[in-house]
């Protein structure tokens, strides 16, 4: 009997990397609506011409401005 081992090219849930790998997701699509990363810290985001913060924790968000 042969076993097979793949590598996964998606986090899944519950494993250690997969808040990791969402917080990364997150940043990359705030990015690409043009909406920065704050220099204080990498889950809260800044639009400047909008004036609107936003705060992530895993797959919460808190928006105000």
């Amino acid at each position: 009997r042969q076993m097979c081992i793949r590598d996964s090219l998606k986090a899944m849930y519950g494993t250690r990397d997969a808040p990791l790998i969402w917080q990364e997701v997150v940043q990359q699509q705030m990015v690409s609506i043009g909406i920065v990363v704050t220099v204080l810290h990498p889950a809260v985001y800044y639009h400047t011409s909008k004036e609107i913060y936003a705060r992530s924790h895993v797959d919460d968000f808190l928006c105000f401005g």
